[in-house]
């Protein structure tokens, strides 16, 4: 899940990762292969089919939103996005570190 997270640059735009890309699709969760991927996530992280789809739609959500304040920063933009890490992984202190 943590690909959710990725942003990037493409010159001057601000873009999400190819996972939110996916999720945006407006047919993505109706298919077979998303469904899938869907559950596969859930065996991954010990979750219900509906639980990986509240997280994906939060996170989905969460990068839409960012993505509109394009005023911000580089600097500002990393604060905002290690904020939202720490809110969901908690606090380690190292945004690297989650405990592994």
């Amino acid at each position: 899940m943590l690909s959710l997270h990725e942003l990037y640059f493409d010159g001057r735009e601000l873009q999400h990762s190819l996972a939110v890309e996916w999720i945006r699709k407006k047919d993505a969760f109706t298919s077979i292969q998303a469904s899938r991927t869907i559950e596969d996530l859930g065996k991954i992280f010990g979750m219900d089919y509906g639980d990986v789809l509240y997280e994906i739609e939060r996170r989905a959500k969460f990068l839409k939103e960012l993505a509109k304040h394009r005023t911000y920063r580089m600097y500002g933009l990393i604060e905002k996005l290690n904020d939202y890490r720490r809110s969901f992984y908690g606090d380690y202190g190292d945004y690297g570190d989650y405990g592994d």
